[in-house]
């Protein structure tokens, strides 16, 4: 039985073949596998995060950016949390960037983004994270989008229930952030896209639209994961 499926949206043009060797390496004689689509950018970064999520045979799933590392403890360490059962595995990440020095961040669930916890910057429980298929799966990635489809995606989840977690105090993950090449945080995009909650209705806007998630629509029993055109 697999336990971790690994997903790895790349974009060709992109070294990304280092990851998923170190990724191959670490998951040798585990129950886990790594699965990639890599494209010249014919597909958004939604549409291909909704197809590794639905081809993922692992009871849990995390994604891994084609321009991120990880750290030698990375799959192991997650593996061992998986056997709590909860419905995401939680850890702490470094934020790398070209300028300042290394951050320290902490994924956690139940709390807000930039909120500080232990001296470190506290951020919602994301894609970046692990968690249970059959959740992850509760909330479609939006197909149309290929910039801030994570943050549709992780704010959506949320609104659900309070997942539990089972957290891991240890960096696992570099967020390699640079302002040229985070496709969320290219001058064009962020000028693009803007986030905000107005009266429990997540807003994201585009140049296609307006698309929302409303908190009325989310019950236990039947939740519509597809953006809805306002």
């Amino acid at each position: 039985m697999t336990i971790l499926s690994i997903l790895v949206p790349a974009l060709q043009n992109r070294s990304y073949y280092k990851i998923l060797k170190e990724l191959n390496k670490q998951s040798k004689g585990l129950p886990v596998e790594v699965l990639c689509y890599a494209d010249n950018g014919e597909l958004t970064s939604g549409k291909k995060r909704n197809i590794l999520t639905q081809s993922a045979n692992g009871k849990y799933v995390a994604f891994v950016d084609d321009d991120d590392r990880v750290c030698k403890n990375y799959v192991a360490s997650i593996i061992n949390g998986c056997f709590s059962d909860a419905d995401v595995i939680t850890f702490d990440i470094i934020k790398r960037t070209p300028r300042k020095l290394d951050e320290r961040q902490t994924f956690r669930v139940g709390i807000q983004d930039n909120l500080y916890i232990n001296n470190y910057s506290g951020m919602t429980a994301n894609h970046l994270c692990a968690w249970k298929t059959r959740v992850a799966r509760l909330v479609e990635w939006p197909n149309d989008l290929g910039y801030g489809d994570d943050q549709v995606w992780y704010k959506t989840i949320h609104l659900l229930k309070n997942w539990s977690e089972f957290h891991i105090d240890e960096v696992l993950y570099i967020y390699q952030w640079h302002p040229t090449t985070t496709v969320n945080q290219t001058r064009d995009n962020v000028k693009k896209a803007k986030y905000r909650y107005r009266n429990g209705v997540f807003i994201y806007k585009n140049k296609n639209g307006k698309f929302a998630f409303n908190r009325r629509e989310i019950s236990n029993k039947i939740f519509v994961g597809k953006v809805m055109i306002l």
